[in-house]
C-alpha cells in the first residue's frame, strides 16, 4: 500500500509518518526529497512562493511518488503533490507572487497524474483539540 500523508505545516504528517513506520515496520519511507530540495537549493517557500520554486518542488514530489509503481509497495510518504498544488491554489488566489491561472493548469495535470501512485492519502486537518508536540528537525 502507498500511503501519503497531507497537511498544512506542522499538523504532525512526520509524526504520523514515524508512528507508521515504528508500528508496521515492513514499510519504507519515501526520501525526503522535498526538504532536502527546499534547504539545498535555497527555495522560497510559504508566503514567498514562486512558480520556479513550486515547480521545482512538485517535480521532486512527483518523481518520488513515481518510484513506487505497484500497489504491492509498502510506502509512506510525508507529503505529497497535492499538497503542493493546494499551496500554489493559495498562493494564486492571495495573488502574492508570480503564480498565474497557466501555471494552475500546468500543475493540476501533474498532480491529476501523480494521484495513480497512491492507494490512500490520509489528510491530517488543522486543529486545536488534538496539537501535535513540535520537534526540532535535523
Amino acid at each position: 500500500m502507498r500511503i501519503a500523508i497531507s497537511a498544512s505545516q506542522c499538523q504532525g504528517k512526520t509524526t504520523l509518518c514515524n508512528d507508521i513506520l515504528k508500528n508496521w515496520p515492513s514499510y519504507v519511507r519515501s526520501p525526503e526529497s522535498y526538504r532536502k530540495l527546499v534547504k539545498e537549493g535555497n527555495l522560497p517557500i510559504n508566503k514567498q512562493v514562486t512558480k520556479e520554486g513550486q515547480r521545482k518542488i512538485l517535480n521532486a514530489l512527483y518523481e518520488d511518488c513515481k518510484q513506487y509503481t505497484k500497489p504491492t509497495d509498502k510506502v509512506v510518504f510525508d507529503r505529497c503533490p497535492l499538497d503542493n498544488i493546494v499551496y500554489s491554489l493559495w498562493a494564486f488566489d492571495k495573488q502574492s507572487s508570480d503564480i498565474d491561472g497557466q501555471f494552475i493548469k500546468e500543475c493540476t495535470e501533474i498532480v491529476r497524474e501523480s494521484m495513480r501512485f497512491f492507494d490512500i492519502i490520509f489528510f491530517l486537518p488543522i486543529t486545536k483539540t488534538a496539537p501535535v508536540e513540535l520537534k526540532e528537525r535535523d
